[in-house]
This record gives C-alpha cells, sequence and structure tokens, in this order.
C-alpha cells in the first residue's frame, strides 16, 4: 500500500478517535461524580486519550518520513552543482 494511503487511513482513524473522546465527555458531563458509571467514563477518556496520542506522533512521524524520502529522492536526481553561500 502507498505510504500516502497508509497515512491517510491512520489521520481518519486519529479523527475518529477524537470524536469519540467529545462524545465521551459530553456524556460524562451527565453523571454523577460519584457514580460507577462516571469514574468507568473517566478511566475509558484516559485510555481514548492515550490512543490518540499514540495516532497523533505515528502520523507526524509518517508525515516527517514522506517529506524526508522526497527531499531525497529529488536531491538524487538532482545533479547541478550546488550553490553555497560564502562569507
Amino acid at each position: 500500500m502507498d505510504d500516502f494511503v497508509v497515512t491517510k487511513d491512520m489521520r481518519k482513524i486519529w479523527h475518529d478517535v477524537k470524536q469519540a473522546i467529545a462524545e465521551m465527555k459530553s456524556a460524562r458531563s451527565e453523571l454523577e461524580e460519584n457514580s460507577k458509571a462516571y469514574a468507568a467514563c473517566t478511566t475509558m477518556i484516559e485510555k481514548l486519550e492515550l490512543k490518540e496520542r499514540e495516532y497523533k506522533v505515528m502520523v507526524s512521524c509518517r508525515i516527517r518520513k514522506t517529506i524526508r524520502d522526497t527531499i531525497q529522492e529529488y536531491q538524487k536526481e538532482d545533479t547541478r552543482p550546488v550553490l553555497r553561500l560564502v562569507k
């Protein structure tokens, strides 16, 4: 599969996780703070936030890798001499 497609799919999952967190927070706001459901909801939100951070890191790493690979490809193809600034 193409890197672009994989990154796009990962971004979609990341977006879905962020939406799930928002929905859980709104559902939690309707619960009483000392109930078991509130505690369970808080635990679920913490797990989803951890997953969201993981996807954020994975997406940003893949984007940086794609940019780095693209730059390296162009550098390999470019055989012109590089002009350097000299003080």
